[in-house]
């Protein structure tokens, strides 16, 4: 049995690894998008209470998939660091 080991991103070459710039060009990038997304959560708790109507939903529930979308990215390029 032989023993391997997953390589950490650092001790792979660079030509066979992902390139995160696509997602975001730096970590800084990263940390203005994840407080835009923050934001948007509070924004989100500003729903309660105020569902009325079909108009009030709606904006929700976009912003709720908004936060989705925004975190998806961001935990992708945090994972693959």
């Amino acid at each position: 049995m032989t023993n391997t080991r997953l390589l950490a991103r650092d001790e792979v070459p660079t030509e066979l690894t992902w390139d995160l710039t696509l997602l975001y060009p730096s970590d800084d990038a990263m940390r203005a998008d994840l407080d835009d997304t923050l934001l948007l959560a509070d924004k989100l708790s500003g729903f309660a209470g105020h569902l009325n109507g079909a108009k009030e939903l709606l904006a929700a529930l976009n912003t709720h998939k908004q936060i989705e979308t925004d975190l998806e990215k961001e935990w992708l390029f945090v994972k693959s660091c």
